[in-house]
């Protein structure tokens, strides 16, 4: 007789063997009990957490000959079959090699026909997502109204990529990771039946790589038995797995939290490193930074991972929570460029020198341009900086009292300033943008029209009034006037600026005679230039 492989070898036989999944377990075996049992599920997990388990378990129940039940006796012809996957009536297809349309459609014309051995027809459709979306389509009818004797069994590792029409039609259940305690439990069970003996670490290291998949773990079971002889033990289990000691991974946290690189280059150089354990030397130092995160907020451990109360302090002694946050986000993050690096062990260097290289205190280290004076000075003035800016009645005792004598250019800038604040319309708003500012005389200014305004004082003579009713307002100064300077028309300055670059020049002006902008300029004696002012919308 072959041998079978333990992952098929021991596929439970009934919902009591599964492992995990209760959630998923207890709705089925209520529809079951209560003999509402939908048309369609839908089964979403990673791999080997169960799917296809769980989809063959619902077809035994619903065909075995004692009658639909959540107990199915595992004795009858129909169980039998099942379990020897020969039953006629569980069509078990794989999406993943049948995406086409024609192939769905196939499919589909078989619907019609009664079971032939069995109360139902199951379909059982494996990695549904990789249908193409003509098979979907073509599914769609069917699977929202299929006939009374047709049940469809659905399993995917990747749900997103189904279409809402199709997860519309069905129940949906999301199997879990599978604990590492129930696939050790699993585990145990197995040995016990194979007669094989084994020590708790290594179990513990199957369970630990599985990463929640059973199916995973069995297969590395299986390799055991044959890696080991037939006896699991712990030292050649690690070297199977190339699990990397405990011991080293303190070493390179060790030398992390010292701040010394030159301890990294020789601990690296004694490990063998693959893809697999390179990986998982990363894992085992964010879960220490885990661990050193949740003991300092919780002053709990977690139990999965054999990481020491001893450990944990050692390491909050000597770094904060704060860093320790930091460092897991750096640990997780560099995994993915693994793959990347010329070697594992240059990946491996490169990202704990960068955990070196990225901490917090480094980070403060490195700034060594700033003196202790000049650090003290800084903080001086931005303390009193702050003072003033939150008392801007408070003004310094030297601080110049602002010039009242306009430039040419800051008249221009002014005016315009002003007219764009306004809301004005038809001919005075004309004539506002084509008049010049030629001088403020207290509650009056002075304005100089040019050709184009003059013909417009002339179709509309009330324009001026209209406008200095509108600046009036705006100024909130009753007694505001507006005087027409007559000057010859050889003196009239028109802006040859575009509106763009008026109003680039009003921002400049504004920030350059903030109070604010003067003091912090002041204070950290820098200075803005005009081309770093950049206008947003």
């Amino acid at each position: 007789m072959s041998y079978q492989a333990l992952a098929r070898k021991y596929r439970p036989k009934s919902f009591s063997e599964v492992a995990g999944q209760q959630h998923a377990l207890n709705s089925l075996i209520h529809a079951l009990e209560t003999q509402k049992v939908h048309h369609a599920y839908l089964f979403t997990g990673t791999r080997g957490v169960g799917k296809t388990t769980l989809g063959r378990l619902l077809a035994k129940c619903l065909n075995c000959k004692t009658g639909v039940t959540a107990e199915p006796c595992n004795d009858c012809e129909n169980c039998l079959a099942i379990n020897n996957n020969s039953f006629i009536d569980l069509i078990e297809i794989d999406a993943a090699s049948r995406t086409g349309v024609e192939e769905t459609k196939e499919i589909l014309d078989n619907i019609q026909y009664m079971p032939s051995q069995g109360r139902y027809k199951v379909y059982l459709i494996d990695e549904i997502h990789m249908l193409s979306k003509q098979s979907f389509n073509a599914l769609l009818k069917t699977l929202e109204e299929p006939p009374e004797y047709v049940k469809f069994i659905l399993a995917t590792t990747d749900y997103h990529k189904i279409p809402v029409t199709i997860l519309s039609r069905c129940i949906q259940l999301h199997l879990k990771h599978i604990s590492q305690l129930d696939i050790k439990s699993q585990l145990k069970e197995v040995l016990s039946k194979e007669n094989i003996c084994s020590d708790e670490q290594s179990l513990d290291y199957i369970a630990y790589y599985a990463k929640g998949s059973l199916r995973d773990a069995l297969s590395l079971l299986d390799q055991a038995i044959s890696f080991c002889n037939g006896k699991i033990e712990q030292l050649k289990v690690k070297q199977m797995l190339g699990i990397v000691d405990n011991e080293e991974i303190y070493n390179i946290i060790n030398a992390i939290i010292d701040d010394s690189p030159n301890a990294i280059l020789p601990t690296i150089k004694n490990l063998s490193l693959s893809e697999n354990n390179a990986e998982a030397i990363l894992d085992k130092i964010a879960e220490i930074w885990f661990s050193c995160c949740v003991y300092s907020l919780t002053k709990s451990l977690d139990a999965t991972n054999n990481i020491s109360v001893d450990i944990i302090n050692k390491v909050l002694n000597k770094i904060s929570t704060e860093q320790a946050h930091f460092l897991y986000q750096l640990t997780i993050s560099a995994k993915k460029d693994i793959s990347l690096a010329p070697s594992f062990e240059t990946g491996i260097t490169m990202a704990i020198l960068r955990l070196i290289a990225f901490q917090k205190k480094n980070l403060n280290n490195s700034r060594s341009d700033y003196s202790e004076t000049t650090i003290n000075t800084t903080k001086k003035n931005f303390s009193e900086l702050k003072q003033q800016l939150s008392n801007p009645d408070l003004k310094s005792s030297d601080q110049k009292p602002i010039n009242k004598e306009y430039t040419k250019d800051s008249l221009d800038k002014l005016w315009f300033e002003l007219l764009n604040k306004m809301y004005l319309k038809g001919f005075t708003k004309t004539l506002a943008f084509n008049s010049n500012l030629l001088k403020i005389n207290g509650d009056s200014y002075d304005i100089q029209l040019n050709e184009d305004a003059k013909k417009i004082l002339e179709l509309d003579p009330q324009s001026i009034a209209k406008l200095q009713a509108n600046i009036s307002k705006h100024l909130n100064n009753s007694s505001f006037e507006l005087n027409i300077k007559n000057l010859p028309d050889s003196n009239i300055v028109t802006s040859q600026k575009s509106p763009a670059e008026i109003k680039k020049d009003n921002a400049i002006e504004k920030i350059h005679s903030n109070q604010n902008v003067k003091l912090i300029k002041e204070k950290l004696q820098i200075n803005i230039k005009d081309e770093n002012i950049i206008l947003t919308d």
